[in-house]
Parts: structure tokens; sequence; C-alpha cells
């Protein structure tokens, strides 16, 4: 039987709940140990059109090319037992955007 994406991560840290049911993790790679940041959308909450737009997005995010500037969606499930939809994205762990972005320019 295949392993649920799911269960491929360890949730670290909360790092945000919204009240709509939406909530942001610090996660782990169980297998190569790397960090990432999952959204976990709580897709029952969303509208219709809310809904289209979501789709639209991540369609949008997997036909991308890697940009320096893009945090990319390394994968992306939906949870058996929920209608919530997992996004899991490459971890900045840098203070933010533009910081990152002056470090990568550095290292070229």
């Amino acid at each position: 039987m295949k392993e649920h994406l799911l269960q491929k991560y360890d949730k670290l840290k909360m790092l945000e709940n919204d009240n709509m049911g939406n909530a942001m993790w610090l996660v782990q790679g169980k297998y190569d140990r790397k960090q990432a940041f999952m959204k976990e959308i709580n897709m029952a909450s969303l509208l219709q059109n809310q809904l289209r737009e979501a789709e639209g997005e991540l369609k949008h995010f997997q036909s991308m090319d890697k940009h320096p500037n893009v945090q990319l969606i390394r994968e992306w499930f939906k949870e058996p037992e929920s209608s919530d939809i997992c996004l899991v994205y490459e971890y900045c762990d840098s203070e933010d955007l533009a910081s990152e972005l002056r470090r990568r320019k550095d290292c070229e």
C-alpha cells in the first residue's frame, strides 16, 4: 500500500492558525530531514469561486519553472480523512524575502 504523503512529514511547529480552519506548519521530511513550510487549507470553508481560484493557483505553480524569486511548492496532496488540501513549500529560514534574495545574489 502506498504511504500517504502526510506521513512523509513530521509537524514541528504550528506557525499560524486562522479562523477559517487553515493552518501553517513548519514540517520536516521524515526521510530527507529537510524542513519545509506546509499550509493546510480547509476546502470546506471556501466558496465556489475561491475553490476555483485555489485550483487555478495550484496549476499555475505546478507549471512554473524554478525561479530564484519564487518559493516553490514541493508537492501538494489532499488529506484522505477530510477535505483539506496540504501545500508543501520550500522552507526559507531567512528573516524575510528581501534578505533571502540578497543572500542568493551574494552566492552567485
